[in-house]
């Protein structure tokens, strides 16, 4: 990745973490929870369904712009993906994660989580930050 891109992810991780767009419950959903006991992040996922499908998904996280910034793109994700293909795309997260490669040609938030997820590559200690809100997101959709 280059350094443009770089500082391009790391300056929208930022600003994303300081003003999420889905930040905040939802009254009658089902909920998640995963901690990072480790460093002190902690994600909370509401998610109200209808139809079979998750209509809206909300978080509240507190923690590093990594974690803040990753539950808010899988909060904006979870409402416009069906689950087997947000499933698929954070199998994808993970393999760029691993590698610091991210596909070209990604747009919006699903080019943004695995823009993010490049930049984190290199800080194996941060791995996990990245990672915390899918598992809440997860904890969440087997509640519901």
């Amino acid at each position: 990745m280059s350094t443009d891109a770089t500082t391009l992810y790391q300056d929208w991780v930022l600003a994303r973490a300081r003003a999420p767009l889905h930040a905040g419950r939802i009254a009658g959903g089902v909920t998640g929870v995963a901690e990072n006991r480790s460093c002190g992040d902690s994600v909370r996922f509401w998610l109200k369904r209808q139809d079979g499908r998750v209509v809206a998904a909300r978080h509240e996280t507190e923690g590093c712009a990594i974690c803040q910034a990753s539950a808010d793109l899988i909060a904006g994700l979870a409402a416009g993906l069906n689950e087997d293909r947000l499933a698929t795309l954070w199998e994808e997260a993970c393999g760029v994660l691993e590698s610091g490669v991210a596909p070209a040609g990604r747009q919006g938030d699903a080019g943004m989580l695995l823009g993010v997820f490049a930049g984190v590559a290199e800080y194996r200690a941060r791995h996990r930050c990245a990672m915390l809100p899918y598992q809440a997101y997860e904890q969440a959709a087997r509640a519901g």
